[in-house]
């Protein structure tokens, strides 16, 4: 066993073909999975309160990075930068409903561009990387919009 993972791991250093391979896979294996997450993520929204494990909704799981993020984002980027722009209204609640899609913006924005950074400068966008970027861009807006639409509904509240 040992002497079969030291043989490929030479085999790999020496073949530089199957390095290109591997980083090959890695580049549109990024633009893939984001794009599983947001449709996973959007497809799921509706449905946040119906599968409970106890007292926890485990669809929640999904949600969870993008929503913490987006809290994040909101309370300690756009709600002091809403203070020193001086647009905040003196109260907390509303600058919190006017501070929530732009909290939401910027948790996207703090995941995709890496990402698109990423791929760009490895492939330069070419094909098939222009349109796994393009359904990257489109299945992050839909969740977005869902996101915004939906994670504050009448039944179960993430965002």
């Amino acid at each position: 066993m040992g002497a079969s993972v030291i043989w490929m791991t030479v085999e790999l250093v020496n073949r530089p073909d199957r390095w290109q391979w591997i980083s090959g896979m890695m580049k549109p294996l990024l633009l893939k999975l984001g794009i599983a997450y947001f449709v996973i993520s959007a497809v799921t929204l509706p449905f946040l309160d119906r599968l409970w494990f106890g007292e926890f909704p485990v669809l929640v799981l999904i949600q969870a990075p993008k929503v913490a993020l987006a809290h994040w984002c909101q309370s300690e980027l756009v709600m002091k930068g809403m203070l020193i722009a001086g647009l905040s209204r003196g109260s907390m609640s509303p600058d919190l409903i006017a501070s929530r899609p732009w909290g939401l913006l910027l948790a996207y924005v703090f995941a995709l561009v890496p990402v698109f950074l990423i791929v760009w400068l490895r492939t330069r966008m070419e094909q098939p990387y222009d349109r796994a970027g393009l359904m990257l861009a489109v299945a992050a807006a839909v969740d977005f919009v869902a996101t915004l639409l939906l994670a504050g509904g009448p039944g179960l509240s993430i965002y």
